[in-house]
């Protein structure tokens, strides 16, 4: 009897499957938040009372608008780049940590502008992104 078990490649460290794991995570609660703040703006271009009621200006609400296509934006980037962590191209690991650094300047200008509990959430994900891809076993994966 011969054994069929398919030939299995390099296994991927920890550091590297965690950030994988991180990036669909991030995916995730960016898609929703772009997706939640897109809807909050078609309310209040709808309804100036809902608008008035949360307190924003019009062109915080237009503010709000470039907020949302942002965070779909770097929703795609993540959800791309947790695809192709496996191909162990060196460009992956370079564009994880830009992806990471956008994320977390907009959670930290989020939480500047509206103080939010969930905010240190999508601030807490891109720093654990950029500590993992940073060190020694993420280099030498995608390094080759």
């Amino acid at each position: 009897m011969t054994d069929r078990t398919p030939p299995r490649g390099p296994v991927k460290p920890g550091p590297v499957l965690a950030a994988q794991i991180a990036l669909w995570l991030q995916f995730g609660l960016s898609l929703c938040s772009g997706a939640f703040i897109g809807l909050s703006v078609i309310l209040f271009h709808e309804s100036d009372d809902a608008r008035l009621d949360a307190k924003f200006s019009t062109g915080q609400v237009s503010v709000l608008l470039y907020a949302a296509i942002l965070m779909i934006v770097l929703a795609i980037a993540s959800g791309v780049l947790a695809l192709y962590v496996p191909s162990r191209h060196r460009w992956v690991r370079i564009a994880v940590l830009v992806v990471a650094g956008l994320c977390a300047a907009v959670a930290a200008l989020n939480t500047v502008v509206r103080p939010n509990p969930m905010t240190i959430v999508g601030f807490v994900i891109p720093v654990l992104l950029a500590v993992m891809m940073s060190g020694r076993p993420a280099r030498d994966w995608f390094t080759r």
